[in-house]
């Protein structure tokens, strides 16, 4: 019986791991975009950039960890948050990052960073 709620607790782990880590890993990507787009600016169709201008190509290793900034991109541009022009620049909208659930309220705002 024991070896049986053992057993039992390791998979609802390992489940809950498979789905908490990458959410956790994605939701953080996000806010990177998010923070390299001010960065550098992108922040309306005058100022779009491309993503090697951003700094956004990926640059993969055999031994690097997952990057999730290029999915990140992906649900950003899913809801419209991240727009592309005519010339495959891209930028970001505060609009409709404001108005979406991955427009929190920033600590870089409220100590002035």
């Amino acid at each position: 019986m024991g070896n049986v709620i053992a057993i039992v607790i390791i998979i609802v782990l390992m489940a809950l791991a498979m789905y908490v880590i990458p959410r956790f890993l994605i939701s953080r990507a996000v806010n990177k975009v998010v923070r390299i787009f001010r960065n550098n600016s992108a922040i309306d169709i005058k100022h779009a950039k491309t993503a090697e201008e951003l700094g956004l190509r990926h640059s993969g290793g055999m031994f690097r960890m997952r990057d999730y900034k290029p999915l990140a991109i992906q649900v950003l541009m899913g809801a419209d948050i991240i727009r592309s022009t005519e010339g495959n620049r891209l930028y970001l909208s505060e609009d409709k990052l404001a108005a979406s659930k991955f427009g929190k309220p920033s600590n870089q705002s409220l100590t002035g960073r």
